[in-house]
């Protein structure tokens, strides 16, 4: 736990979820093969508009920093890592 806390550290994976809680906040959640554990990103409130065009089971890339792991490994402050073909597809341009 102490080895990647506090540091920002880059995950992947399939979305298994993603959650606005009352307080606005969105969290997207990564899918870890376990029904019991996942990756909890909490987005960054400036990159909202870019997690919103990912819908579950996307495959999406993060940053964030890590911030322990309860159940799931926290990642908060987190920002989506982009690449061209992901950026292309988003936007539906063919090379």
């Amino acid at each position: 736990n102490t080895k990647y806390l506090d540091k920002v550290v880059e995950v992947e994976g399939k979305i298994q979820s993603i959650k606005t809680e009352d307080n606005g906040q969105t969290s997207v959640v990564l899918d870890s093969g376990s029904m019991m554990f996942g990756v909890n990103c909490q987005i960054d409130t400036t990159k909202l508009e870019v997690v919103n065009r990912y819908k579950e089971g996307d495959n999406i890339k993060l940053k964030g920093v890590c911030t322990g792991m309860l159940m799931d490994v926290v990642l908060v402050r987190c920002v989506p890592i982009e690449t061209w073909t992901q950026i292309a597809q988003i936007f539906g341009f063919r090379w």
